[in-house]
C-alpha cells in the first residue's frame, strides 16, 4: 500500500520492500529496533523474530527473489570509496552529484528536501536495486525527487561510477564523509542558510510555488533561481541571497500536515508565467518529459525532451550580478517551434535569434539550434 494515501509523508513504501532491502536489515527493522527516518511523528512498533520471520521471507519472494540467494554485488577497493565520497558530495570541482543535499550524512543534516540515511546504505540495500535507482530513479521509485544520473556518459565509465558510490555508501559513521562536509570556519550557520561562494550550490527539495522536484540553484555572482524538474521549467530567479533552510532541518511537516517549504532569502526578479515551448502546427501541446542534469563548465545543465525533440538549458549568471543568460541547445527540431517569453519582473530580454515579436520567438527548423536568452535586470522602483 502507497502510505501517502494516508497522509504520512516520507513513510517508505512496502510494495518493493523485498527487493530493495536486504533481509538481515529487514531483521533489524522488524525486531532490531533500527530507525532511519526519526524525523517522522510516527513510531515503529518491534516484533518478536519468529512473528516476522515468514514475513520478511514473502517480501522477498514477493519480489521473485530467492531469501538464500547470494549477494551480486561488486568488488571494491579504498581508491573507489574515496571517488565514490566525492560522487556523493555537493563540491563541482570534485564531480559532485549533490546527493548530501537531500540525505543526512551520520550527523550530517540534508540541506533541503530529507531523503534516508547515507552512511552504510550499502549494507541495507541490494545492489541491483540501487543501480536501476541510479539510472532510473523516477521509474524505479514512482514520485520521487532524485534525479537520474549518467544519462550521458560512457556505458563503461557509468559502471565505474556506480560501483564507486556503491563504495562510498558503505562506509560507517566514524569514517570518511563526501565532500563539502568537512568543517567550515564560515560564521554562517552552514546548514540552515547555505550560502553559495565560489561554487554553485544545488539544493533538491520543497520550494515555494514549485513541484516536490523542484532544484535550487545557488551562485557566487548571487543570482540564484528554482528549475522544477516536475515541469521541466525554469520557474523563477531572485538576487540577494539564497535560502533559509532553519525551519524544514527540524521538521517535515507543518501543524496542518502540509509539506513546509524552504525560504527563500533575496528579492524575485524573474518569474516565467508559462513553460515556454510551444508547437506551431498542432493544437495540441507534445508531452514534456525531464531526463535529469549534469554538470558543465561548473554549472548544472538540465534535460528534457518536448515529444521527441531533445533540449539542454543552462542558466549563465552574468559576473556582475546584472541579470543572466538563458542558453538553449535544441536536438531535432524538425517541425516550426517557438519560444514564449511570457515573464514578470523588472527585466529586459533580448534574444539571439533575432527581435522578440508578440512575447515568442521563432525557432528554426534544424538538426542543431543553439540560443540564447539575455535576461538583464532593471532598477527596482
Amino acid at each position: 500500500m502507497n502510505s501517502s494515501s494516508k497522509g504520512m509523508i516520507g513513510v517508505p513504501i512496502l510494495t518493493t520492500a523485498g527487493e530493495k532491502l536486504r533481509t538481515r536489515f529487514l531483521r533489524k527493522v522488524l525486531y532490531g529496533n533500527i530507525r532511519l527516518r526519526s524525523w517522522l511523528p510516527i513510531r515503529m512498533p518491534a516484533y518478536y523474530p519468529d512473528q516476522v520471520e515468514p514475513l520478511i521471507n514473502a517480501f522477498v519472494k514477493a519480489s521473485g527473489l530467492n531469501p538464500r540467494a547470494a549477494s551480486t554485488e561488486p568488488v571494491t577497493s579504498q581508491n573507489n570509496l574515496l571517488h565514490g565520497l566525492k560522487l556523493l558530495g555537493n563540491e563541482v570541482e570534485s564531480e559532485g552529484l549533490g546527493c548530501i543535499g537531500c540525505h543526512d550524512w551520520g550527523n550530517h543534516q540534508a540541506q533541503g528536501e530529507r531523503g534516508p540515511q547515507l552512511v552504510g546504505a550499502a549494507q541495507r540495500l541490494r545492489y541491483e536495486w540501487y543501480r536501476r535507482l541510479m539510472l532510473d530513479s523516477i521509474r524505479t521509485l514512482p514520485g520521487t525527487a532524485m534525479p537520474t544520473h549518467f544519462s550521458d556518459i560512457d556505458p563503461d565509465q557509468v559502471e565505474v561510477s556506480l560501483r564507486d558510490v556503491w563504495a562510498g555508501l558503505g562506509t560507517d559513521v566514524d569514517g570518511p564523509v563526501p565532500r563539502g562536509l568537512e568543517p567550515r570556519t564560515d560564521p554562517w550557520p552552514a546548514e540552515a542558510r547555505p550560502r553559495p561562494s565560489k561554487t554553485v550550490l544545488v539544493i533538491r527539495g520543497f520550494l515555494p510555488e514549485a513541484t516536490p522536484a523542484a532544484i535550487a540553484v545557488g551562485t557566487a555572482e548571487g543570482i540564484s533561481y528554482c528549475f522544477d524538474a516536475g515541469s521541466s521549467r525554469l520557474l523563477y530567479a531572485w538576487q540577494g541571497g539564497f535560502l533559509d533552510l532553519e525551519e524544514i532541518l527540524h521538521k517535515k511537516v507543518g501543524a496542518d500536515r502540509v509539506s513546509l517549504t524552504a525560504q527563500i532569502v533575496g528579492k524575485r526578479f524573474f518569474r516565467s508565467k508559462t513553460f515556454p515551448f510551444r508547437t506551431v502546427s498542432s493544437q495540441e501541446q507534445p508531452q514534456v518529459q525531464f531526463v535529469g542534469y549534469r554538470y558543465r563548465e561548473g554549472l548544472p545543465e538540465f534535460q528534457y525532451k518536448v515529444g521527441e525533440v531533445r533540449i539542454r538549458e543552462s542558466i549563465y549568471p552574468e559576473k556582475d550580478g546584472s541579470g543572466f543568460r538563458w542558453c538553449f541547445q535544441i536536438q531535432g527540431v524538425r517541425n516550426p517551434l517557438q519560444f514564449e517569453t511570457d515573464v514578470e519582473g523588472p527585466v529586459t530580454i533580448r534574444s539571439s535569434l533575432g527581435t522578440v515579436q508578440q512575447k515568442s520567438i521563432r525557432i528554426p527548423i534544424s538538426q542543431d539550434v543553439r540560443f540564447e536568452i539575455g535576461i538583464g535586470i532593471r532598477e527596482y522602483p
